[in-house]
């Protein structure tokens, strides 16, 4: 894997990656990559993902909103059976590797009692794939 650019509100370079193309929209770089990590805050990751995913992207989101998690991942897969790739979603730290422990320790400790902020118990990194 290689990183083969940044995308930035400014298009200037990044300290220490100064080679690394930069430019304010996916497209904009000179070729297309095969995956993106989505790093923007949450309510603006849908959209942005969508049009990733229909261009043949496989893209990685931290997305953290629960209640919208189930409808999003239902039209993310939309997106992603159109551009014959897959997803993460939900792979920050809640929901993702908070989640994931969290399912752990109720195998580990199935009488022990879970407080959690989401209104879903299991694990909530999700991996679409186009069927």
């Amino acid at each position: 894997m290689e990183l083969c650019g940044f995308i930035r509100r400014k298009s200037a370079p990044v300290t220490d990656f100064e080679k690394i193309p930069v430019g304010k929209n996916i497209f904009d770089l000179p070729e297309k990559p095969d995956g993106a990590i989505i790093t923007v805050p949450s309510r603006f990751v849908e959209p942005i993902e969508e049009k990733l995913l229909e261009a043949g992207v496989f893209t990685v989101d931290c997305f953290d909103i629960h209640e919208k998690l189930p409808e999003m991942r239902k039209r993310l897969n939309v997106s992603a059976e159109k551009g014959n790739v897959s997803c993460v979603v939900g792979a920050g730290w809640d929901p993702g590797l908070d989640s994931v422990i969290r399912t752990l320790m109720s195998a580990a400790f199935p009488q022990g009692k879970i407080h959690t902020n989401s209104p879903m118990q299991a694990p909530e990194v999700h991996l679409l794939r186009p069927v």
